[in-house]
């Protein structure tokens, strides 16, 4: 059951540093100007991105805790 929670942090620490990092380069913006029925979770998930930018932050976070519950050590000797 660790070692599954573990994994799922790692992955979602990836998702969220790949996004801040894909969001801070410009690949993925918002579309502006959409009235608010038109516009979907992936719009409202990048204007986040955008501007929050501890999502990349938030997301080594989630690698580090998901790498700990595996049990790599990650000291420095």
């Amino acid at each position: 059951m660790l070692s599954a929670l573990g994994y799922l942090l790692v992955a979602a620490g990836l998702v969220f540093v790949t996004l801040a990092i894909l969001a801070w380069l410009g690949v993925v913006s918002p579309v502006k100007g959409l009235k608010s029925t038109e516009t979907g979770w992936p719009d409202v998930a990048v204007a986040v991105l955008k501007t929050v930018p501890w999502v990349a932050l938030v997301g080594l976070a989630l690698i580090y805790v998901g790498l700990r519950a595996l049990g790599v050590d990650l000291a420095i000797r």
